[in-house]
Order: structure tokens, then C-alpha cells, then sequence
């Protein structure tokens, strides 16, 4: 996304990496596979027939995909959509093979209209804590959760991000609040330092932007 007007390094301090959540990779009830792995053979048998959705070009969703083609060699087709509502709703009426996005982005659909195939994290998420992650199915070193942190201005003094950071750790640290993003949001909290977070940020835009480059992928 060229012209931005700003950099996201120089120009913004970080804060707190608040959590994470992976994006689970479904199927409509409707398709046969049971797990990544045969559609990943599916995929093989017949090259760029099968398709994915996503919430829109150069999106978490479609980085996270173009990775995996490559790591697996294999090809689907994408199709983006203008947000989650309308990928929800393609999902829903079995208009994908494979729905793409965390379980919220997902409308609460996963286990019942949609199957779930895989998660994208690292590591098994709390709330899907039975199902293989894409690398557990023969992709290594594949992580791409999607994140939600809070970044301030630069210009905002060291102290004022201190009390920032310190008041979110209060925050985080309430059970009611802990219920609602564990629950249905899916979130695991990290609650970070803002070093932390800063050497996330660093590595995520080094990961990204390299994939965005490579594969000339361009946003909505």
C-alpha cells in the first residue's frame, strides 16, 4: 500500500501487544476433507481449482495462503471479499472451498456450517486446543496469527507511554474482561512490554513485506 503518508517505525511508539488469535482454515460442511492435508492433495491433483476466501487482497488471509502454496507446492485460486460480512456469508452458503479468517471473523460458524482444517499460530490456541496447526500438517515453520496491539504517537513523552502501558496491564488483569476476548473473540492475551512488542512489529514487517514484494500482492 504505497503513499501512506507515514512510517510506522519513525513515526509510532509501541505500546503493548494486547494478543493473538489464529486463523482457522475451514471447509463447508458440504466438501469431504477432514484436515489440511488432503486438501492440500486435492489441491495437488487438480492445480487451481480449488478456491479460498479472505477478507480482501494483500489481507492477512491471502500473505498467509501465498506462503503456504509455496512451502506446499501446491495452488488454489483466491477470492477476496470486501470484508468479513460478505466472506462470511460465501462461507455460510458453501460458495468456498476453504473460508479463511479467525473464528469471530468466521461469524461463530466453525463446528457447525464449517469444518475446521487447521490454525495458523505457531502453537495450538486455547480455544482450539484439538486442532493441528498448519505446520503440525506438513508446512513448518508457518506462524500467522492475526495480532491486535496498541501503538501511540512518537511525540507522545516516554512517561505518559509508561502510565499507557501500565493501565492496560490493570486492564488486562480483569476477569470479565479476560472472559470476553478468551471467549468468543478467541484471543490469547500476551500483554507485552512495549520492547516486546517492538521487536513483534519488526519481525512481522520484515516477514510481510518480503511476501507482499516477492508475489507483487497489492491491497484493496
Amino acid at each position: 500500500m504505497p503513499n501512506l503518508g507515514f512510517d510506522t517505525e519513525r513515526d509510532f511508539a509501541p505500546i503493548m501487544l494486547i494478543g493473538t488469535a489464529p486463523m482457522i482454515i475451514t471447509t463447508h460442511n458440504s466438501r469431504p476433507w477432514q484436515n489440511l492435508r488432503e486438501v492440500i492433495t486435492a489441491a495437488k491433483e487438480k492445480p487451481d481449482t480449488l478456491t479460498y476466501g479472505s477478507i480482501g487482497n494483500g489481507s492477512l488471509a491471502h500473505l498467509t495462503m501465498t506462503l503456504m502454496q509455496k512451502a506446499g507446492d501446491f495452488r488454489v485460486v483466491h477470492v477476496p471479499y470486501r470484508g468479513g460480512g460478505p466472506m462470511s456469508a460465501a462461507a455460510a452458503a458453501g460458495e468456498l472451498d476453504m473460508p479463511m479468517a479467525t473464528n469471530a471473523g468466521l461469524g461463530g460458524q466453525v463446528g457447525r456450517t464449517l469444518r475446521p482444517l487447521a490454525q495458523t499460530g505457531a502453537k495450538r490456541s486455547a480455544l482450539f486446543p484439538d486442532l493441528p496447526t498448519v505446520a503440525e500438517q506438513g508446512l513448518p515453520g508457518i506462524d500467522a496469527p492475526a495480532w491486535w496491539g496498541l501503538l501511540a504517537p512518537a511525540r507522545v513523552p516516554e512517561a505518559t507511554q509508561r502510565r499507557f502501558h501500565a493501565a492496560l496491564v490493570k486492564a488486562l488483569a480483569e476477569p470479565e474482561l479476560l472472559a470476553r476476548m478468551t471467549g468468543p473473540l478467541g484471543i490469547d492475551v500476551v500483554g507485552s512490554t512495549p520492547e516486546e512488542f517492538s521487536a513483534f512489529l519488526q519481525a512481522q514487517m520484515a516477514l510481510w513485506g518480503r511476501v507482499v514484494r516477492e508475489n507483487n500482492i497489492r491491497s484493496d
